[in-house]
């Protein structure tokens, strides 16, 4: 953090990262962050693609919006503090 002459502070430069999470609850330990939510929709992606059932719904898969996607398929994301 960079702070003003007054103490205020003039940049946070705290990294924030986006953390992965299972709404299904299926068990999986594991903590997955990303280092912004376009890294994380592609890692959706390239998951659930082999769930989709013809060319048509992959295609589909790949334009939709990152929320969309989680509520697809049960995920959900959060912004946390790198430290």
């Amino acid at each position: 953090m960079i702070y003003n002459d007054d103490g205020t502070l003039k940049y946070d430069m705290t990294e924030k990262k986006i953390l992965l999470i299972d709404v299904a609850d299926t068990g999986w330990s594991f903590k997955h962050t990303f280092a912004n939510k376009e890294d994380l929709r592609q890692y959706l992606i390239d998951l659930h693609l082999r769930d989709m059932s013809d060319e048509k719904d992959e295609k589909t898969l790949k334009t939709l919006p990152l929320g969309d996607i989680c509520e697809m398929f049960d995920w959900n994301y959060k912004e946390i503090e790198e430290e």
